[in-house]
């Protein structure tokens, strides 16, 4: 049986590089969230817009999807999401909610902002 380990936060806390991580130590497929995004989210984004729940929705619809696939196979996989309100990630782990835990990484305001200017 396949299982999903969400590596989720805030930008800027590290899920990238702990998932990776993660996803090396187990010896398994590493996803990007971000990479999911659609071509309209990106635009917004690079407006400097912020996305709205609307937006996210069919984000996570799109994980959803790809995690699906991952599982369907009885692969284990790690993604790297932001996934920060329970609408998220109920979004996200639909029909998978057996197979998917949530990891959620936590900074101090200076240490990730110290991040972010860099």
């Amino acid at each position: 049986m396949g299982q999903i380990i969400v590596v989720m936060g805030v930008s800027g806390c590290g899920k990238t590089t702990v998932g990776e991580l993660v996803a090396e130590g187990l010896a398994c497929e590493f996803i990007e969230g971000d990479e999911y995004h659609s071509r309209e989210n990106i635009a917004k984004m690079a407006s400097g817009q912020p996305l709205n729940d609307e937006d996210r929705r069919n984000w996570m619809v799109s994980l959803n999807r790809k995690l699906g696939e991952v599982l369907a196979t009885g692969r284990q996989a790690v993604l790297a999401c932001s996934a920060l309100k329970e609408a998220y990630r109920q979004w996200l782990a639909k029909d998978l909610q057996e197979q998917i835990l949530f990891i959620f990484l936590k900074g101090d305001f200076d240490a990730i902002n110290r991040r972010m200017e860099d």
